[in-house]
């Protein structure tokens, strides 16, 4: 029901310049133009730079379960570690 975005990373040397965002945004009007609902993203807990990009473009927090993290190639071990984000397209 939903675009996944699995991995965003621009390379250091480079952040900071509003890449990720660009891709981002590229990404979400995607979404919208192909008749999608939601968009997920999911990132390490200690990725603050990537929760804030994720909050700034209007992404919430919300509780994935371990069947939908599983669903998306997250392994089972590695849960715990991340947060998940939701976009609700208008």
């Amino acid at each position: 029901d939903g675009i996944y975005v699995e991995q965003i990373a621009v390379s250091e040397r480079y952040q900071g310049f509003g890449i990720g965002e660009g891709l981002m945004r590229q990404a979400m009007r995607y979404a919208k133009t192909s008749g999608y609902d939601r968009m997920y993203a999911n990132c390490h807990k200690t990725n603050v730079p990537s929760q804030s990009l994720f909050t700034k473009l209007g992404f919430t927090q919300f509780d994935m379960t371990e069947e939908q993290y599983i669903g998306i190639g997250v392994a089972p071990k590695h849960i715990a570690k991340n947060l998940a984000f939701l976009y609700e397209i208008k």
